[in-house]
């Protein structure tokens, strides 16, 4: 319990001394937990959103399905095209040496292969 309210309270210390950086002329302040344990602020005024606070930072792509044809390219898939998709998968079908073949990938990062 101890360690959690320490927790809270540095991150309350984090969030007040933030603020206190924020630009005036500001339209929209976010505050959120960055990946492995770091702060992420982000500043949006007239000259579009900067990140501070993790150097890290980059955004999750999820999968298109342009980049679903492409990986199943990569994977050996001839005449491949988008035989369905739906909000969370995405099918490919084509053919490679053995003949017929339909993949399925997940929407998100990276378009993981489902089946």
């Amino acid at each position: 319990m101890l360690k959690f309210i320490k927790a809270s309270a540095v991150c309350a210390v984090l969030g007040i001394t933030a603020l206190a950086g924020a630009p005036a002329q500001a339209d929209a302040l976010y505050i959120g937990a960055g990946g492995h344990g770091g702060l992420r602020v982000m500043v949006r005024d007239n000259h579009g959103p900067r990140w501070h606070g993790n150097r890290h930072y980059r955004p999750v792509r999820a999968c298109s399905p342009e980049r679903a044809l492409e990986r199943a390219r990569r994977m050996g898939v001839r005449r491949a095209h988008v035989a369905y998709q739906n909000r969370s998968v995405i099918g490919v079908r084509g053919h490679d040496r053995r003949g017929r073949i339909t993949l399925t990938f997940g929407r998100y990062a990276n378009c993981p292969l489902i089946r």
